[in-house]
C-alpha cells in the first residue's frame, strides 16, 4: 500500500494562503505534464493538488490542520479525495487522432486472454505527408497505478503523449522498430470520435473515508461504427501498472462497466 510523504508548507504574505512544497526527492516526479497544485478559482485558500509518485492528484480541499482554509469556525470535513484525469496535452494528442486510420498498434510484450490484451504500453504509429515530406510519429497511451494510503483504493493516470519513437521499443540505427509485438486491426476505417469514460468509487467511513475519481477509458470510434477501447483497472491479464485493450464489443462493455461518460472529442478543433 502507498503511503503519501510528508509535506513542507511555507505561508505566503498572507496567513490564509498556504503554498505546499514537495519533498526534493519528489519535485521532478510529474511524468504526465500535469500540474501538481491550483487554486479554486482565484479564492486565497489553496486546494492542495499533491502527487504522491507521479501526476494523480490528492485533494483534500482542507489545509493540515483538518479545517477548511476559507472562513472561520468551519466543521472538518470528512474523507479525502483523489483524482485523475488526462492532461489537456494530452486531450490535443488524442484529439489529432480525428481523421486518421488506426491500422495497427505496438507494444513492447503482450498479455492476452481472449480478445483482452494488455501491455505497459500502446504505441499507435501514425504518418502525414507534409508538402512531399513524410512524417511519422507515435500516440502513446499508458498508466501510473495508484493507491489510497488508507483504504488501498485503487485508480490510475491515464498518460496520452506524442512520441518520435514507440514506448520501451528498440529502434535500430535506420529508424526500423526492432521485434515489436504488433496488433493488425483489419478493415480499418478512419477515427470519426473519441469518448472518455470516468470512474469513480468509495471506500472507508466516516474520518477513514477515501473516493477515487479517474479517467478510465478511452473508447476510439470509426466510420465503420466500430471502436477500439483502451483502458486501465485490475481485471484482466497483466499487471496493475499495464493498459487494456480490445476491439471486441462485450470486452469494451466490461471495461465501461461502472463508469460514466466524462468528454466526447468529434473534431481536431481544440
Amino acid at each position: 500500500m502507498m503511503g503519501a510523504p510528508g509535506l513542507d508548507f511555507e505561508t505566503w504574505e498572507t496567513t490564509t494562503h498556504i503554498r505546499p512544497r514537495l519533498p526534493k526527492a519528489l519535485r521532478s516526479r510529474n511524468t504526465c505534464g500535469l500540474p501538481i497544485f491550483r487554486t479554486n478559482g482565484g479564492r486565497e485558500d489553496a486546494l492542495l493538488r499533491y502527487a504522491g509518485y507521479g501526476s494523480a492528484r490528492y485533494d483534500p480541499q482542507m489545509d493540515f490542520d483538518g479545517r477548511e482554509h476559507a472562513g472561520f469556525g468551519t466543521e472538518p470535513k470528512v474523507g479525502k479525495q483523489y483524482s485523475a484525469q488526462i492532461s489537456e496535452e494530452g486531450l490535443s494528442v488524442l484529439r489529432s487522432l480525428i481523421g486518421q486510420t488506426v491500422w495497427r498498434v505496438f507494444a513492447s510484450c503482450l498479455q492476452v486472454s481472449g480478445e483482452h490484451l494488455t501491455a505497459p504500453a500502446f504505441s499507435i504509429p501514425m504518418s502525414a505527408n507534409a508538402n512531399g515530406s513524410w512524417m511519422h510519429w507515435f500516440v502513446v497511451v499508458r498508466c501510473e497505478w495508484f493507491e489510497t494510503p488508507e483504504t488501498g483504493n485503487d485508480y490510475w493516470q491515464l498518460c496520452v503523449t506524442k512520441e518520435n519513437t514507440p514506448y520501451d521499443i528498440d529502434v535500430d540505427s535506420t529508424g526500423a522498430i526492432v521485434a515489436p509485438c504488433t496488433i493488425n486491426f483489419y478493415r480499418a476505417e478512419p477515427v470519426t470520435g473519441i469518448d472518455l469514460y470516468r470512474f469513480e468509487a468509495a471506500s472507508g467511513e466516516d474520518e477513514m473515508l477515501e473516493s477515487v475519481a479517474y479517467d478510465r477509458a478511452i473508447r476510439i470510434h470509426t466510420a465503420a461504427r466500430k471502436s477500439i477501447c483502451i483502458c486501465c483497472q485490475l481485471d484482466g491479464p497483466g499487471t496493475a501498472t499495464e493498459v487494456h485493450i480490445s476491439e471486441d464489443e462485450e470486452t469494451i462493455r466490461h471495461f465501461l462497466n461502472g463508469s460514466q461518460l466524462r468528454l466526447s472529442i468529434t473534431d481536431t478543433l481544440a
